[in-house]
């Protein structure tokens, strides 16, 4: 019944933003006009392509404008009525003029013919513009990186780059972190991608950098955001701003001895009304033998040695494919449509010697040869429709439906031999994991002078399963299902005092409503705030407060128990509840020869699930899940720096320094108090304007292992070295890099503790590789499309 309630009440509100919106949105239609012709050299009677077409108005505005084509031949479209200026301007031409009148509506076409361009002979002759803008710009709650600003960006993949975003940083394993935080969502567009959604290290690695526009940092997301992710959200935005036309880039790059080849590449179209984006690419990795070791020392009554030594290789396939498409119905009407695709492949071989003892005596031991295959794909494909207001351009209502639907199957098959002590000669296990969800959801916005409004409903409806088999002497198999239901409701509204100040502050109501094989129902209300202050000289200062979730996913709530390791034992927790964090915030941004971006945070969180490790004295057996135990503070400063030494030399430092204090209920794990940090050093030296020396050093501090806090990971410290050559100026260019040229081999050593167990292993990988990058820019566009000012943004679960 309470259910039925809800659903009832969210679709009145649906219905009262439509009711409230302005009437007058729904436009009568009005008369437009276009004009087209052929532009040709006076003198040699041949095509003039690329030539600016404006449409000018009687108070010398440009009310349209566009480019020729290669053939010389122009059209422009949807041009109010009333009487114009037409101008073509090309360069080595004169300038032409003529005046125009559209206000017959018995002839909306208007053919100018042919239009013949004198070649000027006063221009100049070498006239060369140079200019810079900052890389890094700072917004209300967010700062923004401008990779097109960035020469580094033409040689490397969005995840190598992810080193020199401020408050972001990759970990030993290059996982991606947010203010030294795994707790985050990243954006395509704006939007969740299943692209990302679940392999965002791989898809990151295989796409080019040169495909992407600008990385948004949100650490202070508004309310029209889901509540979901400690840290924030990280946006990649790839949609460039062209008018009728084409162009692409393309990408093509080989890692080696560990990796593998990978291309990558973004195509855009406009034609009229129709604009269509596509970013695809893929890679292979392939990682040849490395070596493993653990060593897991029992205390106690029953004090027990278990050595395990081994070896791994694996080969993996990951592709990916987003597609995005907008058409200009009226100029009121807009409809746009997105497509994600991602697929992954991994195969994994190992090799293990294990052997328990005690006292010297061997308790229990074994040989073991273990077969992975797992494969995973993702869909998610949306729709949006927004109506603007024909009194008032800045009025807009969106309404959005998104599907996705993630599948996932993995196999470990063992094989044991020269065994003591142990039950099985082999068994077989399974897992298919499966996620599907609809979501519908309204938005409205409206600005009045210096104020902005945001408001809208939300409804996702999601089902979880898994259904997994273990198969040794006798077979055990377990479905496990869920549906998990969030129906929200925000507003925001932001306000800009004179030129200097802005506010932005929002209320977000959420209810979760969880059924199946577990049962939960709770509700969230999470405000959030944000003020920046624009300094004389240009400076920026910004605080703000947000109340943060991270709910459980499937990965953390499967009951699938994975034996691959029959002496440990790993599975989800189907009862966890959500975290929450308050974060109080502070930032500064100043860009000139130095450029500098400071954020400061104290963040207290309670009822923190993280994947917690204990010892079974009896089964000689570790097992790991996650609890809802944890409470307590972290302290971090994360700081970036630019130092411009001449136009040739520039210098970068990227760091994060997080002090956490995380005690825990029950004593199920020590108290951990202790002082994070990593950083980035990178440097970039142009010998001629196209060629391009790099350099990067990076210090990755002991650090807690990925999703625990009872792990600790030593210390490591990365090189590489780069250079870039612009082949055809704006086209062509060609990136060698070398990785960690002084070290074949790293091994990361990781220390588990618990309070009767310590645990050491070590884990080998491939530091030294080698990486050639190839990338072609083609084709030509201008001008500016419009896109829908809102869509469905699903961030409010943890991955």
């Amino acid at each position: 019944m309470k259910n039925l309630q809800l659903r009832l009440f969210l679709i009145i509100g649906f219905f009262a933003i439509i009711t409230s919106y302005n009437q007058s949105a729904a436009q009568t239609r009005i008369p437009n006009f276009s004009v087209n012709g052929k532009v040709m050299d006076s003198v040699s009677k041949k095509p003039a392509g690329w030539a600016t077409i404006n449409i000018i108005s009687s108070t010398n505005a440009i009310v349209k404008t566009g480019i020729s084509d290669s053939t010389g031949i122009f059209t422009l479209s949807q041009i109010p009525s009333g009487t114009y200026k037409l101008e073509i301007v090309s360069i080595g031409y004169k300038a032409k003029t003529f005046a125009i009148s559209l206000q017959d509506t018995t002839k909306l076409h208007v053919d100018q013919g042919l239009v013949l361009l004198s070649p000027d002979t006063k221009q100049l002759k070498g006239v060369n513009i140079t200019g810079s803008k900052p890389i890094v710009t700072q917004e209300i709650d967010r700062l923004v990186y401008d990779l097109q600003a960035d020469p580094d960006s033409k040689g490397n993949s969005v995840l190598e780059m992810m080193r020199k975003i401020p408050f972001v940083s990759l970990d030993a394993e290059q996982n991606i972190r947010l203010k030294n935080s795994t707790s985050f969502k990243i954006f395509i567009n704006g939007r969740p991608s299943g692209m990302i959604e679940n392999n965002p290290k791989e898809v990151l690695r295989s796409m080019p950098a040169s495909t992407i526009e600008k990385i948004e940092v949100i650490t202070n997301p508004p309310a029209k955001y889901d509540a979901e992710g400690f840290a924030g959200i990280i946006n990649i935005v790839t949609n460039k701003k062209p008018a009728d036309g084409y162009n692409g880039s393309l990408n093509l790059n080989e890692s080696f001895p560990a990796g593998g080849p990978g291309a990558g590449g973004s195509f855009n179209f406009k034609s009229g009304k129709l604009i269509a984006s596509v970013f695809t690419g893929g890679s292979l990795s392939k990682t040849p033998v490395t070596t493993n070791n653990l060593i897991r020392n029992a205390i106690g009554d029953n004090p027990q040695t278990l050595t395990q030594d081994g070896d791994n290789k694996s080969d993996g396939r990951t592709g990916y494919l987003g597609t995005d498409v907008s058409y200009e119905i009226t100029p009121l009407q807009l409809i746009s449509a997105q497509i994600n695709l991602n697929g992954n492949k991994n195969a994994q071989l190992s090799n293990q010697v294990s052997s328990l003892t005690q006292n010297g005596e061997l308790l229990q031991g074994y040989h073991i040869q273990n077969t992975y295959d797992g494969n995973s794909d993702y869909i998610d494909a949306s729709v949006n429709y927004q109506i603007s207001s024909k009194s008032k351009k800045t009025r807009a209502l969106t309404l959005s439906y998104r599907y996705t639907n993630f599948n996932s199957d993995g196999q470990n098959g063992l094989i044991l031999s020269q065994i003591t002590n142990y039950p099985y000669s082999g068994f077989l296990q399974n897992n298919h994991a499966g996620s599907n969800e609809h979501t519908a959801q309204a938005d409205y916005s409206d600005k009045f002078k210096n104020w902005g409004l945001e408001s809208g409903i939300k409804a996702i409806l999601r089902n979880n399963s898994s259904n997994f088999d273990y198969s040794a002497a006798q077979f055990q198999a377990n479905d496990f299902e869920i549906s998990q239901d969030v129906f929200s409701a925000y507003t925001s509204i932001a306000y800009n005092y004179g030129k200097n100040i802005g506010i932005k502050a929002g209320l977000r109501a959420e209810q979760t409503i969880v059924d199946g094989d577990i049962s939960q129902d709770y509700l969230n209300l999470i405000p959030s705030l944000s003020i920046a202050y624009q300094l004389k000289g240009g400076d920026n200062i910004s605080f703000g407060f947000s109340q943060r979730l991270r709910r459980p996913g499937i990965n953390r709530l499967n009951p699938f128990v994975d034996r691959s390791n029959p002496n440990t034992e790993s599975t989800g927790n189907p009862n966890l509840m959500p975290s929450s964090v308050n974060n109080i915030l502070a930032g500064y941004n100043h860009n000139g020869k130095v450029s500098i971006n400071l954020g400061l945070a104290y963040s207290l969180f309670d009822n923190l699930d993280f994947r917690i490790f204990t010892y079974d004295p009896t089964s000689g057996i570790t097992r790991n899940t996650f609890a809802n135990i944890g409470k307590g503070a972290v302290l971090a400063a994360d700081l970036n720096l630019g130092y411009t030494v001449t136009k040739s030399l520039n210098f970068n430092f990227n760091g994060s320094f997080n002090y956490l204090d995380i005690k825990t209920e029950g004593n199920v794990i020590p108290h951990s108090k202790d002082l994070f940090y990593n950083f980035t050093l990178t440097g970039g030296y142009r010998p001629t304007p196209k060629w391009r020396l790099g350099a990067n050093l990076s210090v990755i501090g002991k650090n807690p292992a990925s999703k625990t806090f009872q792990s600790i990971t030593q210390g490591q410290v990365n090189t590489s070295f780069s250079s870039s050559h612009e082949l055809i100026k704006g086209k062509l260019s060609l990136t060698a890099a070398l990785n960690n040229p002084f070290y074949k081999f790293r091994t990361l050593k990781t220390t588990t503790t618990g309070f009767d167990f310590t645990e050491l292993s070590h884990n080998q990988s491939y530091l030294r590789s080698y990486r050639i990058s190839l990338n072609y820019n083609f084709g030509r566009l201008k001008d500016e499309v419009r896109k829908t000012r809102r869509g469905i943004k699903n961030d409010d679960v943890s991955n």
